[in-house]
């Protein structure tokens, strides 16, 4: 009797650590197979030996809310709408150089009476401080 108990008891932890091994390898596994796929973010500690240019800086892999370095663009615009309670401007803007192409999109604005006298339709010039993805209009002037 007491020579199956221990056969049963070698069983069990050979068991638990044939599960654990395959826990393992599996959680490999998906590390390896996550950061070849096209589209995924490298894992955060790894290196990266591209050439630095805007789209893969240093900066550029940060959290957005973290890169602090303002830049500072000068573009021009149609008004579609204003909404003074955000208080913000949605622009069909040409191309912001260095940050995006032309496209209608809502920036915030640094101060809701920058609004005042604006309607769809009129005609803009605009400096756009961009800290990292993070947008905000600091001038606005109408052509």
């Amino acid at each position: 009797m007491m020579k199956l108990k221990e056969i049963v008891i070698g069983f069990v932890l050979c068991l638990l650590l044939l599960s654990s091994f395959l826990t393992l390898s599996a959680c490999q596994t998906k590390k390896t197979d996550s950061a070849a796929t096209p589209g995924t973010p490298p894992p955060q500690n790894s290196t990266t030996t591209a050439p630095t240019t805007p789209q893969n800086s240093p900066s550029a892999s940060l959290p957005k809310q973290l890169t602090t370095e303002a830049k500072y663009v000068q573009s021009a615009g149609v008004v579609v709408s204003i909404n003074p309670q955000f208080p913000s401007v949605e622009l069909n803007h040409e191309e912001i150089k260095g940050i995006m192409p032309a496209m209608q999109m809502e920036f915030y604005v640094k101060d809701k009476a920058m609004l005042d006298g604006l309607k769809p339709g009129d005609k803009v010039t605009f400096t756009l401080e961009d800290k990292g993805g993070a947008e905000l209009i600091t001038e606005l002037r109408k052509k």
